[in-house]
Order: C-alpha cells, then sequence, then structure tokens
C-alpha cells in the first residue's frame, strides 16, 4: 500500500519510489502509537513501515499547531490542528513498527520555538528536546526521616518514608518508568542506602554536591526552599544538566571509608582534650582528662587494626598500598586516607585530580583586574591529608625538599610552596597508580639524606 507524504517544499514522495534522504526530511516527525500521547485522537490511520527511513529526523512542538500528510488511504490531508506534549517522538522506526508521517514547514517549527522562548522557556536546554525522546528525569530530597520523589516535566511530587519499606516502595515506583538520570543531593549519610539500592537494581543515580545544586536553583530565581520544592529542584537539574553517571562504591569501600572518617573524629577528639589538660589546673580535671586520651588511644588502636586488615583483604588495596607508601613522605595514615576518600586516583590526568582535590589554582581576572591565582573548591579532607604528607615529604623526600627550595627562594610565601607541593606530590602518586610502578628515589648522596 503506497504512503504519499508532501515535502516542507511541496515536493511530493510515495513509499514506492522511495523516501527523501538530507536536509528535505529535517522536519518530519514520527509518531509512535497514539496511546502514548495524548491529544492526538483526530490524526489519520497509522503507518506500518516495513523498513527504516534514512535521512529521517525529529522534529519537537511544545503546544503548536502542526499540519501534516501522509495518509495510506489516499492523497493528503490535513485535519484538524491538535496540542501534544513532549515524548511523543522517536528518532528512526525500527522494522515493523507503527508510525504516523508529519510534515511541517521550516517557518511553523521556527515559529514555534519562538514562541516557546517568548511564552517563557525553563531554560536555555529546552533546545534538547529538539532532537531526543524525553524521558524520565527524577530528584529525591532526602532528610532523616522522608524522601521526596519529583519527576520532570511532569512535576509531580511524592513522600516516602527513609527506611528500608519507603526505599524499597521508591524503587518499585521507578522500575515502573522509564528513567533516564535519578539526582539525589549528598546530606552526610542518610542518602548512602537509597543511593546503594537504586545502584543494586540497575537505576541511573547520580550523587551530587548540593552547593551546585543550590546555586542552580538560584540561577533559576527559585529562593523558597522546601522538601519538596527541593526535589524539584533535582529533577530540573537532572533534565538541564545530565550529571553523567559514576561507579557507587561497593560495601567494602564504603567501610573503609567510614573506618577512616572514624579516625580522623577520634584524632580531633584527642587534640580538644589534649589541649584542654595544658588550660587545667585541678588534678581531678587532669586525671578525667587524662582517662579519656588513654580510651581514645584505645579506639585508635584498634580503627587502626581494622584499618590494616581491611587493606589486606583486598588484593587490589594491597598493591596499591604497597605502591603509595613507596613515596618518602606518605605513610600508612595517608595510604589509607587516599585509597578510601579518593578511588579516582591512578584514573585521571594530573590536571583534572589536581581540580577535584582543591589543589588546582584558579584564575580571578576581569577585565584589567588581575587577581593572584587561589585554589578553591575540592575534597577538604583529602587536602588535610595531602597537607601532612607534603610537610614532611619536604624534609625527606630529595624531590620534593629541593622543589620547596626553589620556590622560596623564587620569593613564594610559606603557603604557596606547600600548596605547590601539595600538587606534585598528587600528580606523582597520581602517575605511580596509574602506571602500577613504585617510586623510584632518585640517586643522592648520605650527606644530602636527612631522614
Amino acid at each position: 500500500m503506497p504512503v504519499r507524504m508532501i515535502g516542507p517544499t511541496g515536493q511530493r514522495f510515495t513509499s514506492e519510489n522511495g523516501w527523501p534522504a538530507g536536509p528535505a526530511m529535517q522536519n518530519i516527525a514520527l509518531f509512535p502509537s497514539p496511546g502514548r500521547c495524548p491529544g492526538l485522537d483526530e490524526w489519520p490511520p497509522l503507518v506500518c513501515f516495513k523498513e527504516s527511513i534514512p535521512g529521517m529526523l525529529s522534529m519537537v512542538a511544545l503546544k503548536g499547531k502542526l499540519g501534516f500528510a501522509g495518509d495510506p488511504l489516499g492523497g493528503p490531508r490535513r485535519p484538524a490542528a491538535s496540542s501534544f506534549a513532549p515524548g511523543c517522538f522517536t528518532h528512526r522506526p525500527e522494522a515493523g513498527t507503527a508510525a504516523g508521517v508529519l510534515v511541517s514547514t521550516r517557518t511553523i517549527a521556527w515559529a514555534i520555538e519562538a514562541r516557546i522562548r517568548k511564552e517563557g522557556s525553563t531554560t536555555m536546554n529546552d533546545s534538547k528536546l529538539l532532537n531526543a525522546d524525553v524521558q524520565g528525569f527524577f530528584g529525591i530530597d532526602v532528610s532523616s526521616q522522608s524522601l521526596d520523589l519529583a519527576d520532570f516535566p511532569a512535576s509531580l511530587a511524592e513522600t516516602f518514608s527513609n527506611d528500608p519499606n519507603g526505599v524499597a516502595r521508591i524503587v518499585e515506583h521507578l522500575c515502573e518508568r522509564p528513567v533516564a538520570r535519578i539526582v539525589v543531593e549528598a546530606t552526610g549519610g542518610y542518602e548512602v542506602s537509597l543511593v546503594a539500592t537504586l545502584h543494586k537494581a540497575g537505576l541511573p543515580v547520580v550523587l551530587v554536591n548540593p552547593r551546585q545544586v543550590r546555586d542552580y536553583a538560584r540561577a533559576l530565581g527559585i529562593l523558597a526552599k522546601t522538601d519538596r520544592i527541593d526535589a524539584g529542584v533535582l529533577a530540573r537539574f537532572a533534565h538541564d544538566i545530565q550529571p553523567p553517571v559514576r561507579d557507587f562504591p561497593d560495601e567494602n569501600a564504603r567501610k573503609l571509608d567510614a573506618l577512616v572518617s572514624r579516625r580522623r573524629q577520634l584524632l580531633e577528639l584527642r587534640t580538644a582534650e589534649l589541649n584542654r589538660r595544658h588550660q587545667a589546673n585541678l588534678p581531678e580535671i587532669q586525671r578525667s582528662i587524662d582517662s579519656v586520651v588513654e580510651l581514645l588511644d584505645q579506639q585508635l588502636a584498634e580503627i587502626d587494626e581494622q584499618l590494616a586488615q581491611s587493606i589486606q583483604a583486598s588484593d587490589i588495596w594491597r598493591i596499591k598500598d604497597q605502591i603509595l607508601q613507596s613515596v618518602k613522605g606518605v605513610g600508612p595514615a595517608t595510604s589509607q586516607a587516599l585509597l578510601a576518600e579518593l578511588p579516582e586516583l591512578g584514573r585521571l590526568n594530573r590536571r583534572q585530580i589536581a581540580s577535584l582535590v582543591g589543589v588546582a589554582p584558579f584564575n580571578r581576572d576581569s577585565g584589567r583586574l588581575h587577581k593572584p591565582r587561589a585554589i578553591r573548591g575540592g575534597r577538604a579532607s583529602v587536602r588535610s591529608t595531602l597537607y601532612m604528607a607534603a610537610f614532611n615529604a619536604v624534609r625527606c623526600n630529595p624531590r620534593l625538599r629541593s622543589f620547596y627550595q626553589r620556590l622560596r627562594q623564587a620569593g613564594k610565601t610559606f603557603k604557596v610552596a606547600m600548596t605547590a607541593c601539595m600538587r606534585k606530590l598528587l600528580t606523582t602518586l597520581n602517575a605511580i597508580l596509574r602506571d602500577l610502578t613504585p617510586w623510584r628515589e632518585p640517586a643522592i648522596t648520605d650527606s644530602q639524606n636527612t631522614c
């Protein structure tokens, strides 16, 4: 059965003499069955293409009125215009799938896009709809008691309890829908169970920095803040930004990270108690502080033992730990912290790893104003670990010591020189982990070795 079409400039095509390709097809869109697209009741009977149409491109229309041709029963006809929602388009039809043919002039397409912009577009990324199927973009706002789920562009929100039952209901709810991206904010640990369950279910979940989402909301002019509003902002963030999906750490990696975090907390408590010890005058207070410090020392010894056991239980971690500790200035605590809190080490290039940690200087220039470069952002806990390692390395590591002395002689301040040493140490560790090659110490005389 021949199918007739009218092109954007009036040319006629039929299924018997072949379909056009190239620019002539840029304004022709394919529609799936009417059951998926509201407002398509007035379209003519659908056509079953036996083979894909070369050069077929899709075109979006949001609340637009478009004429079309392509009636299998006769010549072209133009029924009453209807409005339809995004998500009713497909790029190329699979063999044997039903599709209707839509033809519109280029002028109409531009007019529709201009009217969308004039009436108020959500973001400049609305144009992404022009050549892509609209799938589900979801945002989940996490609190200690509840989980608020919102999707875009439907803007529907639901609330679930933040417990195993609520997490299971969210996973079941999302598995029944097409999902392109799920965005969750890092909330200090309340999100771990949810993200792990979503990742295990094979859903594309992304954990993002809350500061980035808040800046995005301010850019949209959204100043109000509630759980449901935040969930909607996360859904729009997922649609507009589409952050890449990364691997989620497994149970052993999460355990190692928790042990490293607990060790840092115990060290902070121990330091605080020792500071109070210097100011305590009464013997009773001093004995109380001494007992607390003794207990903290016991806890630290247990944590160190558990960390060592976790490292030795994994062949990959054991090899990486040996490679990291081959560098002078890097000890067990630094190696464990890097393995737990910087799993990207060895996978990125030197610029990317420096920016991720937050030791890469950024420009601050505007017109004639040229401010000094400064570091910002990144992972503060990793920077603290690197600082102590670099502080030791400038005394024990010949290469870093000469590098530090050269910077100081050039007039750099102590903090600038130390930050540069931190970056050099980080890039060195990144390179040896990338190549899985231990660090080789340069040949020096005994008089130069001060360690």
